[in-house]
């Protein structure tokens, strides 16, 4: 009798440890579940918050006073001789314009100053741009002929900006768009895009209208290809 309620004991000893166990495994198991979920989530906000950022970086808020002088500014500085040939950031924030980038010389840092100084309602300008000699594309240069060529393919066939109003000139491997667009941020991205044409030293843009109506359904563009909405 002694025996078998020793045998009983053993044997409750045993369950009460294998279950004890069987908890604490499911407690680590459910510990290392949650900690993993954590850091999925963490990964997947991190990801989320860096897609807004580059969207935000893409698409810039050109209807606002701030918007519109930062859109003026780099068409500005796109059409500029001196500045042209940059890749320089705009930012604005209560009229005042902060440049960011690199620059070759500092004339060309200048040069970017006195276009952003020129914009109408700039109060100051931020000049941040960072003086790197080898900062420069390599000058291609190529005929007006295949550059206008070049350009308007772009514009008839770019997903981004084939249904603008908008036909490209060349002269000197300076592009003068014609035409019109229904606000600076269309233009802005044409601009943006036809800039890295090979060949292209320049982009003027002052002989674009600004048309909130400037493709009525049916429509066609500059080019000939009907707008689509």
């Amino acid at each position: 009798m002694k025996q078998t309620l020793r045998h009983a004991a053993v044997v409750a000893a045993l369950c009460a440890l294998t279950v004890a166990g069987l908890g604490c495994d499911n407690k680590t198991t459910n510990t290392n579940n949650a900690n993993t979920n954590a850091v999925v989530n963490q990964n997947r906000n991190a990801n989320a918050n860096a897609n807004v950022a580059r969207a935000d970086a893409d698409n810039d808020d050109y209807s606002t006073p701030d918007g519109l002088i930062t859109a003026k500014t780099k068409l500005a500085l796109m059409a500029d001789k001196d500045a042209s040939a940059f890749d320089v950031d705009v930012d604005t924030a209560q009229n005042v314009v902060t440049l960011s980038g690199k620059v070759e010389t500092d004339a060309a840092k200048a040069a970017a100053e006195r276009v952003a100084n020129g914009i109408e309602g700039v109060k100051t300008v931020n000049n941040q741009l960072q003086v790197v000699p080898d900062a420069k594309a390599t000058a291609v240069d190529d005929s007006d002929e295949n550059i206008r060529k070049a350009v308007n393919d772009l514009l008839d066939n770019d997903a981004n900006i084939k249904d603008l109003d908008l036909r490209g000139e060349v002269n000197a491997g300076v592009v003068t768009l014609k035409g019109s667009v229904a606000n600076p941020g269309e233009l802005v991205r044409a601009a943006q895009a036809i800039r890295k044409v090979k060949g292209v030293k320049g982009v003027a843009t002052t002989s674009v209208k600004m048309d909130a109506d400037a493709r009525p359904a049916g429509a066609t563009n500059a080019n000939g290809n009907a707008a689509k909405h």
